[in-house]
């Protein structure tokens, strides 16, 4: 359009600049000092030793860190586990002896057992018939050795000693006995005392600590116990080389925890690998309560039966803190982490989230991360791919915290699949982060008092909700919530790039692309309306744009209606059917013109009554 036409336009709406447009006349000379800054992309590399880069298909500016090789995680025996960064299963412990009794250093002061033994002394030509009457027998210090066999009763590790099975594969501790009480192997131990080499199972929980520091338990397989396999409510554990599988449901439906830590306790974890759990597969409960761990693997966990509620990988909450690294979270049915109430924080370094779309599940489930209630957390370089729901949730007055070197991609179940929803006055600061290829809304940022303030991000390839096929919208900001955005690239979703709408929501935009907003994918099959703007603004939303580029949107480069407030300044509308679509009588031309130029759309400014969108719910709302 002309600079004469626009003028025309403009008076025709009761708008005073008379050169609205005046830069038409070479732009594609002028446009290159407008152009912003581009935005870093997430650095996730270089990679955790043993995880293998990923090239994104679609984006390969993006790589991510996979803890699988590439043939995936291989499904492993009884007696192995695959951890992240190794090439494939490994046997737990040490292998099976040529005798009954395991190895012992030389000079070790040994207690041998055999289940069933009868007049024995603990020699190894004469051992004793239960680990309990090992214990006993030994001294501080010295190891109670395990034949090969099933030992059927309950252990009290109530001195400072070493019970080392042959093998995991062949030496099990199982009480046949059911119980909701007591668990299996009990650590009473104040100085602390150690597990190895062995199997637990049974008719009840598997471990619990009562007291010590450490107490240690390598390279031990607890599976099938009843409402947990490890339960630490006091002292210090450190686990390693541990796989929890299988874990069953308790009477009531509602425990079925692999690692359950509270009153205080502290758990260290390293190599660990908690598969098929209930209700919360690790849970870190109460003020004091502390998870430390490192290549932790923890995937399959359950909703539990009662009402179908829950179904977490990692569970933090009333108080409690953890300091994780190299956590890997598959397949949890609800979420893969959870952190919620007040006091309660979690660190999180190299996080791998993935939630393969399920069948016949919950839709208000399938969240990656999940913080809420007031919780704080810090994460970065965090992988979160497929979620159902939505890749990372952040909810709540007091919540806070950082999200940062991060990609969340290809969400998607059966209604949404967002790549981040920060609502209901949570706070987030994002720091190079990419969203690719999510569903309904790229980033939901929605209600009073919340707050996203993010640099050098990424949303594009944002789909329409399986559901209906509506929505896709790059960044939806909408009832009195308020986004700062500086160097951002918001380009390829469906309906609407940048979104600001209702109740006061405001968006200050610095150095942002929003490029090839495509119409919504429903006015292909059921005639819904179209839309396809790339930043809109409506119900009395603020928006400030500088250093901008809009374009090549399929309807307008920007859109002002309904009491809404839009200042923009050095930027390009470029490519669009419509430069700008203002609905507001009377609005004031001029804040819509400094230093920017437009150029190349086929209609500067219009006037006329476009459609308005609506727009999306919250998370759980």
């Amino acid at each position: 359009m002309s600079p004469i036409a626009a003028f025309a336009v403009a008076a025709a709406i009761g708008c005073g600049s008379s050169d609205f447009g005046n830069r038409d006349a070479g732009a594609a000379a002028d446009a290159g000092p407008y152009e912003p800054v581009a935005p870093a992309v997430p650095v996730l590399t270089p990679c955790p030793k043993g995880w293998r880069e990923v090239t994104d298909p679609v984006e390969p500016d993006i790589v991510t860190c996979d803890p699988w090789p590439a043939s995936g995680r291989e499904t492993c025996a009884a007696d192995s586990a695959h951890f992240p960064g190794e090439p494939g299963c490994r046997p737990i412990g040490s292998p099976c002896p040529p005798g009954d009794f395991p190895e012992v250093p030389a000079g070790a002061r040994v207690v041998y057992v055999r289940a069933g033994a009868v007049g024995g002394d603990g020699t190894l030509a004469s051992p004793l018939g239960t680990i309990t009457e090992g214990i006993t027998a030994a001294e501080i210090g010295g190891i109670v050795a395990l034949a090969r066999g099933t030992f059927d009763e309950l252990v009290t590790m109530r001195k400072s000693v070493t019970v080392l099975g042959a093998c995991p594969a062949e030496t099990t501790i199982a009480s046949s006995a059911p119980s909701e009480s007591r668990s299996t192997v009990t650590f009473t131990a104040p100085e602390g005392a150690r597990l190895e080499n062995v199997r637990i199972s049974g008719e009840r929980g598997g471990i619990a600590v009562e007291m010590g520091d450490p107490v240690e338990i390598a390279s031990v397989i607890i599976e099938g116990t009843v409402a947990n396999a490890i339960n630490a409510y006091a002292g210090r554990v450190v686990a390693t080389d541990v796989v929890v599988r299988d874990v069953r449901i308790d009477v009531t439906g509602d425990r079925g925890y692999g690692i359950e830590i509270w009153r205080g306790g502290e758990v260290e974890l390293a190599r660990v690998v908690v598969e098929n759990a209930w209700t919360n597969a690790v849970f870190v409960d109460e003020p004091g309560s502390e998870l430390h761990a490192t290549d932790l693997v923890v995937r399959g966990t359950r909703a539990r039966p009662i009402d179908g509620d829950f179904g977490v990988g990692l569970m933090v909450q009333q108080g409690a803190h953890a300091d994780v690294a190299r956590v890997v979270l598959e397949d949890n049915e609800a979420q893969g982490l959870v952190v919620r109430r007040p006091d309660t924080g979690i660190v999180a370094r190299d996080l791998f989230v993935r939630d393969a779309p399920q069948g016949d599940v919950d839709p208000r489930w399938g969240q990656g991360i999940e913080a809420i209630d007031g919780a704080a957390f810090d994460f970065a370089r965090t992988t979160i791919e497929l979620g159902r729901q939505a890749g990372l949730v952040v909810a709540g007055a007091g919540t806070d915290g950082t999200f940062a070197d991060a990609v969340v991609r290809d969400g998607g179940g059966r209604v949404r699949g967002i790549g981040a929803a920060i609502q209901d006055g949570g706070h987030v600061r994002m720091s190079r982060v990419a969203i690719l290829r999510g569903r309904s809304v790229g980033i939901l940022v929605a209600y009073p008092g919340t707050e996203l303030s993010a640099d050098d991000l990424v949303v594009r390839g944002t789909q329409e909700q399986r559901s209906d096929a509506n929505f896709g919208d790059g960044i939806e900001v909408h009832t009195g919530a308020t986004l700062t955005l500086t160097r951002a690239d918001v380009s390829a979703n469906r309906r609407f790039g940048i979104l600001v709408a209702h109740g006061g929501a405001a968006a200050t935009l610095t150095d942002v692309v929003v490029e090839g907003t495509q119409e919504a994918a429903c006015s292909e099959t059921d005639g819904c309306i179209a839309f396809g703007s790339g930043v809109t603004a409506k119900d009395t939303a603020v928006v400030r744009m500088s250093s901008f580029r809009s374009s090549d949107n399929a309807l307008c480069g920007l859109q002002v209606a309904s009491e809404s407030e839009v200042d923009l300044s050095i930027g390009v509308v470029s490519g669009n059917a419509i430069g700008a679509n203002v609905q507001i009588e009377g609005y004031d031309i001029g804040r819509l013109q400094d230093r920017v130029i437009y150029v190349d759309n086929d209609q500067t400014l219009d006037s006329q009554a476009l459609p308005l969108p609506e727009v999306i719910g919250s998370i759980g709302g």
